[in-house]
């Protein structure tokens, strides 16, 4: 059972347990709602089970070993994860302008810090990305046992995370990875690959995706056709592309890893007719293939495969549904090496619609994160938010939400192509880092908030103005009519 149906259930009881509210006793009746559903460690609702489930099927929707879900923000989870990995006297490496909390996480280790300076953009006045360069440079003269990035900055400078865990693992040191701004990095392919991954495309983005319509619609859907013919043409392409979505299974077995499937090749096997049974047919074909920047290619090559077989043209639908993608087990199995960091942070309350502060705690690696999360975690702590992490992973990874990220990417490119006065920088597309013509970053700043808009952050040069799943076309347009005074 999951947190959210937890919170559902009903009860004749009396509980004589905390919370002493008891679900009825609201000080705060604005907060009415939240009251009754504050529960604890009873016997009757048992929530630290449905936790556990939450927070492994959270892992298998973004792909890592392990993942945890913070209530005290993203710092709680920089904090643990530096608990996790260096011990007394060790040293840490990390950004000299970097968030308070990861120089008080060094501290709380009894660890010492190592800073690294970035180079500052004095066109925008922002801080450039971290670059393999300069933590190798470092990591060359000291002896250090963890290395912290911020990726994507404030402002959403992405550094090369791929390149920066080569050279952490050369010199083997841990990477920790402050994605605080970037929770909706794993559910878009608009955005920046996150540091979960480093350059490995995750199957998250179409693997994921299973079939989930009523039995009666699917049936329909299944006897769809394709066009028949000789040849694969463009219309074939775009008919499985707009249909794989939502027809690809997601396996759940052990598939054939490479070399079987070379990259960009398509393989399969047909069990013998001795043991096959009358009519299985496509039933029985197996698709093995690399991960989804060759999506086009192979798609392609296994419609030729079908037309090559003489009586078979037409393609059905539920053919489809036997197409095998790479997922959490392959990259387990090392099928597909994941080059990610070691730990990634993310905070869901702020671009991914998350309440404050809500975050979440990512781990590539086998390692005991639980006992330094213990460490600096209640033991009571708010399972309505719990929950809502839940609510909020699920919502991200269904095809509703993806939607919601996509729409909010091109409403803010069309904002910017409406508005050719101001200068944008180009970066996460979720942040808007603008200049308007003959004023500062503070002067921009003032004359937003007379014209009733607040922004994020602001400096000398260029003010920046953060935007998420709630961030819908209305604000942006009021945000355009105000820039399209210069």
């Amino acid at each position: 059972m999951s947190l959210i149906n937890i919170l559902r259930k009903k009860f004749k009881l009396d509980f004589f347990t905390t919370p002493s509210h008891s679900q009825k006793f609201f000080i705060f009746s604005k907060l009415k709602q939240f009251y009754k559903y504050d529960i604890s460690e009873t016997d009757a609702y048992k929530p630290q089970e449905a936790l556990m489930v939450a927070q492994k099927r959270a892992a298998k929707i973004y792909g890592t070993k392990s993942t945890y879900f913070l209530t005290n923000g993203s710092t709680s989870g920089i904090v643990a994860s530096v608990l996790a990995c260096v011990s007394t006297g060790e040293k840490v490496l990390l950004w000299d302008e970097s968030h308070a909390c990861h120089l008080n996480a060094v501290k709380l280790a009894g660890a010492m810090p190592v800073y690294y300076k970035l180079v500052k953009d004095e066109n925008w006045g922002i801080y450039t990305q971290t670059t393999a360069e300069i933590i190798e440079e470092k990591l060359k003269c000291e002896k250090i046992k963890a290395v912290i990035i911020t990726s994507p900055t404030y402002e959403g400078i992405v550094s090369d995370v791929a390149k920066i865990k080569e050279v952490c693992k050369k010199y083997g040191a841990y990477l920790i990875v402050d994605e605080a701004h970037g929770a909706l990095y794993p559910f878009c392919d608009k955005l920046p690959t996150s540091a979960i991954y480093g350059n490995t495309p995750h199957p998250n983005h179409f693997s994921q995706q299973v079939d989930t319509l009523p039995s009666t619609a699917r049936k329909a859907r299944q006897e769809e056709e394709m066009p028949q013919g000789e040849k694969a043409g463009q219309k074939h392409i775009n008919f499985l592309q707009s249909k794989i979505q939502k027809t690809v299974k997601v396996c759940k077995t052990r598939v054939c890893p490479s070399p079987l499937a070379g990259e960009g090749d398509f393989q399969h096997e047909r069990k013998p007719a001795s043991v096959r049974k009358s009519g299985e047919g496509f039933r029985n074909w197996h698709a093995y293939f690399t991960p989804h920047q060759e999506f086009l290619k192979l798609v392609t090559s296994f419609w030729n495969s079908i037309l090559s077989r003489k009586g078979r043209g037409g393609l059905r639908l539920k053919h489809l549904r036997y197409l095998y993608v790479f997922t959490m087990e392959e990259r387990e199995n090392n099928y597909l090496e994941n080059n990610g960091a070691d730990f990634v942070i993310q905070s869901l309350h702020k671009t991914a619609g998350g309440l404050n502060p809500t975050a979440l705690l990512h781990c590539n690696l086998d390692i005991n994160v639980e006992k330094a999360l213990e460490t600096i975690t209640t033991t009571s702590p708010s399972y309505p938010l719990l929950a809502s992490i839940e609510k909020n992973i699920n919502f991200l990874n269904s095809k509703k939400g993806r939607g919601k990220i996509l729409e909010l990417i091109e409403n803010i490119e069309d904002l910017k192509k409406n508005i050719p006065n101001c200068e944008f920088y180009e970066g996460d597309p979720t942040k808007i880092l603008v200049k308007a013509p003959n004023l500062n970053g503070f002067e921009l700043s003032k004359f937003l908030y007379k014209n009733g808009i607040e922004d994020e952050k602001t400096n000398e040069k260029s003010t920046m103005l953060l935007c998420g799943v709630g961030t819908d076309l209305k604000k942006l347009k009021k945000l355009e009519r105000v820039l399209k005074k210069f």
